[in-house]
């Protein structure tokens, strides 16, 4: 395959890796909730991340391909932990964003894998 359909199509050099952040809160209060998730965005901006998601389940990836996101991610879970009114953060394993079904989507072939053959 040609490098140019490879970066198109998010393969091999060009993959881009992510994890699932999810978390709970103190508060159910809307306002207290976004000033929350403002600190979560300004550390993904400090971090030159991207995310994306809901208030409790969020999609944290490199903005780059191959940007050290494996090295990053304990740093970005400890800074996020400590956001007042944050009561349980945890990050899943590394996955291929652009190529791993969220949820409980599994591929066809009854591995229990998340891809597709």
């Amino acid at each position: 395959m040609k490098k140019r359909l490879r970066k198109k199509l998010h393969l091999k050099e060009f993959k881009e890796l992510g994890f699932v952040l999810k978390l709970e809160y103190d508060t159910e209060d809307s306002d207290k909730l976004d000033s929350i998730l403002d600190q979560i965005l300004a550390i993904v901006e400090d971090m030159d991340l991207d995310c994306g998601g809901v208030m409790d389940e969020l999609v944290v990836s490199e903005l780059k391909p191959n940007s050290g996101l494996a090295e990053r991610k304990d740093a970005f879970l400890e800074r996020v932990s400590k956001i007042a009114g944050i009561t349980k953060a945890t990050a899943g394993e590394l996955i291929d964003v652009w190529h791993t079904p969220l949820g409980d989507d599994e591929c066809d072939c009854g591995c229990g894998c998340h891809h597709e053959h």
